[in-house]
């Protein structure tokens, strides 16, 4: 036993010279050394172990001699507090990094954390919102290191993955992230995990997709576990070019929360863009002469695609829903206009968001007409011009999306609206569809304690907890609360989270605790495959 436990000593002593993966390997090998009794086993398990432990030091070596050469856009403002940042992610477990949009955050700062010594040990795990972003910046930041996509800097969406085991730099979905943990729950192939566009773990963000609401707690059960294993936690950064600081919309301290960071390093930018103008007109029409809102709207957009083409200025505007971009879509058709023009929005397939955004991206289309699907992760930096055919938003929005402008340093951008009374009638009934109802809080909590009554007295229960007085409920159950004329299956889903998870946090801000907890299905279960004897063979 005396030398099973110096043999131990030994290996764990190298533990330095390993991946957070292979140290997890190696240990598990080492637990089920101390098991046998067979000295033959033992010999042939010592010698398995000492072989692995050989070549996942040389993997570790290979990744520390092969790191790619590092440089920066010196033209970008947080390349310039770049020695001072890296500083800051060496000391510190988290950094929250507030700069304008265009400062460099997305594209700069995994390079920063790669130079302070992350990234060997594990991946630099990156999270954009959308996958076209995510297949964008590992793009952009490959070019930068002027390697090829997939060697130092990766990506990995829904059926592509395009990372190697060389991998230094990965992006990926915040989907991608959460599903990873139903076979890494430690998440030990991640060294630092970056989350960019912070505020979509704020009130908004988590209306706009719910299940960010979940990586807080899970970040906080990762900490935990990785404290055992480790012997230490992980690296934290946020980046959002939209963090209202303190006040009514406090998007900077429900951050901090909703991630449980603790006493976090913060660094704050400024909203305000020397190199972009903003221009608002509101027309006047003489008296007797007939308006018609949206034919107006169609005309002014019109106006900005004469205007492009005339200067070759790449221009975006932002509609606040679809159906205004398709009807404006059809309106320069009809006048032979759309050969200049592209679009994006949510409901577009993959192929065809991939195939506008390439040919915008090229030049080839000068208009591109878009909701605020566009934007959160795509960098563009020669869109000149930004307009809004009306506010898709709050300010917070607005400073989001006139932030694509002039994000080269040779560029001047222009941040135009025609100011109309009537253009807010989209922002108010986006809001009041979106908004969760204080009646639809109550009729949730009432269905709730429905079920569990017939739950605990019909004396044929069927949701398998393991407490007596527990019961596993589906958000399926709820979703008739939110349906609406125009509402489809998957938001009424996603508001039901919404609901189910507000109600969660207000009874744990108010008395400590919450009878309710609300956890994607990912990380509350287990996936078993019926596959039949013949298929098996």
């Amino acid at each position: 036993m005396q030398e099973i436990k110096k043999f131990i000593e030994n290996v764990t002593a190298q533990f330095e010279n390993l991946t957070f993966k292979h140290r997890y390997l190696i240990s598990r090998e080492l637990r089920q050394l101390e098991t046998l009794d067979d000295s033959d086993k033992l010999i042939e398990k010592e010698l398995y172990i000492s072989e692995k432990l050989e070549e996942f030091k040389a993997f570790f070596e290979d990744r520390k001699n092969n790191l790619p050469k590092i440089t920066y856009d010196e033209n970008l403002p947080v390349a310039l507090r770049k020695d001072e940042i890296i500083k800051t992610i060496k000391e510190n477990q988290v950094v929250i990094i507030a700069g304008e949009t265009g400062s460099g955050k997305t594209t700069q700062i995994p390079k920063m954390c790669l130079e302070a010594g992350l990234g060997i040990k594990g991946f630099i795990g990156h999270t954009q919102p959308r996958r076209i972003a995510a297949r964008a910046v590992a793009q952009r930041i490959s070019d930068e290191l002027q390697e090829s996509l997939g060697k130092s800097v990766g990506y990995k969406v829904r059926f592509t993955d395009v990372t190697e085991n060389t991998s230094y730099i990965k992006l990926m979905t915040d989907g991608i992230l959460l599903a990873e943990t139903a076979n890494d729950r430690l998440l030990l192939n991640y060294d630092c995990i970056i989350i960019d566009e912070a505020h979509i773990v704020t009130t908004w963000g988590k209306q706009f997709r719910p299940d960010y609401w979940y990586l807080g707690d899970h970040i906080r059960k990762l900490r935990k576990q990785q404290l055992k294993t480790k012997g230490r936690s992980f690296v934290i950064g946020t980046f959002t070019a939209t963090a209202i600081y303190h006040g009514v919309e406090d998007m900077y301290t429900e951050t901090i929360n909703s991630l449980h960071m603790l006493s976090p390093i913060t660094y704050l930018g400024y909203v305000k863009r020397g190199d972009i103008e903003i221009v608002i007109n509101r027309q006047h029409k003489d008296k007797g002469v007939r308006t018609e809102y949206e034919l107006d709207k169609f005309e002014e957009i019109e106006a900005i695609l004469h205007r492009a083409i005339i200067t070759n200025k790449k221009t975006l505007i932002y509609f606040p829903t679809v159906a205004l971009i398709n009807r404006c879509y059809e309106y320069l058709r009809a006048k032979r206009e759309i050969e200049r023009v592209a679009i994006y929005h949510g409901s577009l397939s993959k192929d065809a968001k991939q195939e506008n955004y390439e040919k915008f991206l090229a030049k080839e289309k000068l208009l591109m007409l878009a909701t605020k699907a566009f934007g959160m992760g795509i960098d563009i930096n020669d869109i000149e011009i930004v307009a809004h055919f009306a506010p898709t938003g709050n300010v917070c929005d607005y400073v989001q999306e006139i932030g694509r402008a002039a994000r080269r340093e040779d560029l001047h951008g222009e941040a135009l609206y025609s100011y109309n009374s009537r253009d807010f009638k989209h922002i108010n009934r986006l809001h009041g569809l979106s908004t969760i109802q204080k009646y639809q809080l109550v009729k949730v909590i009432e269905k709730v304690v429905e079920l569990y009554h017939q739950n605990m007295h019909n004396g044929n229960r069927r949701d398998f907890t393991k407490k007596r007085n527990a019961m596993l409920l589906d958000a399926e159950n709820f979703t008739y609360i939110f349906g609406s004329p125009i509402s489809d299956e998957d938001s009424n889903v996603n508001k039901v989270k919404t609901a189910l998870l507000l109600i969660q946090k207000d009874f744990e801000s108010k008395i400590g605790f919450s009878p309710i907890t609300v956890r994607p299905i990912p990380m509350f279960s287990v996936g078993f495959f019926a596959i039949e004897p013949g298929v098996q063979q």
